[in-house]
């Protein structure tokens, strides 16, 4: 299993690698993402998250998450899916 965490300004490192702990002998891994990161604060660079977690849990797994490659959804028929 796989707990995301969204760090915030209030995080305490102390206690969260005490919960963390607590949470890996029940088999589950915390993955934090740092607030500031995630919303474009910092100038650094800001990685794809989702794509982070998808290879976080096909690690986890032993398997990918998508086999094959993935294709786009075809166009609707004609006349369907306009305003």
């Amino acid at each position: 299993m796989l707990a995301i965490e969204m760090d915030g300004e209030q995080h305490d490192p102390v206690r969260d690698s005490v919960r963390d702990a607590r949470l890996a002998e029940m088999g589950i891994y915390t993955h934090r993402i740092p607030n500031r990161m995630f919303f474009g604060l910092d100038d650094d660079h800001c990685p794809d998250f989702i794509l982070e977690i998808q290879k976080l849990c096909e690690e986890r797994a032993g398997r990918l998450a998508f086999p094959g490659p993935l294709t786009p959804c075809p166009s609707p028929p004609e006349g369907r899916g306009e305003f």
